[in-house]
C-alpha cells in the first residue's frame, strides 16, 4: 500500500522555518517505516504578502528550501490549487455536492469558499484547498495519507475531516494528521 507523507509545509513569503524542518524530520522518519513511500512538500504561494510565523517560529537557514524541495518526491504549490478552485467548486456544485447560500459555499457545516454573484470568481478557504490538495495527493497513488501540521493547524485539520467525510475520496482508504509541538514531537493523532 503507498502512502503520501506531507511535511516540511511553508509558506513563499517566509521560507521554511525550524517547525517546517522538524515536520520533515518526523515525515522521513514515518516514510523510512512505510510501505512504497512518497514524500510530498506543500508551499503555500498563493498568500505572498502575508507572514504567517507562530510563537517561537523562525526562519530556517540559507539553503533549507532546497534541501526540502530536493528530498521531496513531488512538491505541490497552493497556487495551482487556487487556480483550479473555481472549476472545483462549479463542478461540486452541479452535482449537489456542495450547497450556495448567498454567495458562500460549504458542506457539512464547513465553510469552503465565496463565490462572486456572475459566477465567476471565487476566494477558496485554505480548508477548500487542502480538499483539492488530497484529492491530487489521492492521484498519485495515496492510499494512505499522512500529513504532518504543526499543532496550530489542529482546527483546520478537523473542518477537513468534516469535508472528507461527505466529499469521499474515493482513491484515499486513511487519512491521517499528526500534529507536533515545537520540540518535534507528535503530541496528538487524527485519523479522519
Amino acid at each position: 500500500m503507498r502512502t503520501v507523507v506531507e511535511a516540511g509545509h511553508f509558506y513563499s513569503c517566509t521560507g521554511p522555518t525550524n517547525v517546517s524542518l522538524q515536520g520533515w524530520e518526523i515525515g522521513k522518519q514515518l516514510a523510512a517505516e512505510s510501505e512504497q513511500p512518497v514524500m510530498a512538500l506543500f508551499i503555500d504561494d498563493h498568500h505572498p504578502e502575508m507572514a504567517f510565523l507562530q510563537p517561537g517560529e523562525v526562519p530556517a537557514s540559507d539553503g533549507a528550501e532546497a534541501t526540502l524541495k530536493t528530498g521531496a518526491d513531488t512538491v505541490f504549490y497552493e497556487s495551482v490549487f487556487a487556480a483550479q478552485s473555481l472549476g472545483a467548486a462549479l463542478a461540486l456544485l452541479d452535482a449537489g455536492q456542495i450547497k450556495s447560500k448567498k454567495g458562500v459555499l460549504g458542506v457539512g457545516g464547513v465553510r469552503l469558499a465565496e463565490l462572486s454573484p456572475d459566477k465567476d470568481a471565487l476566494d477558496p478557504t485554505c480548508v477548500f484547498m487542502d480538499y483539492l490538495l488530497v484529492k491530487e495527493k489521492a492521484k498519485i497513488g495515496g492510499d494512505q495519507i499522512v500529513v504532518l501540521p504543526a499543532g496550530s493547524y489542529e482546527s483546520q485539520q478537523a473542518k477537513l475531516g468534516i469535508v472528507l467525510s461527505r466529499l469521499v475520496v474515493p482513491e484515499m482508504t486513511s487519512y491521517t494528521a499528526k500534529f507536533f509541538d515545537n520540540t518535534g514531537a507528535v503530541t496528538k493523532e487524527m485519523a479522519l
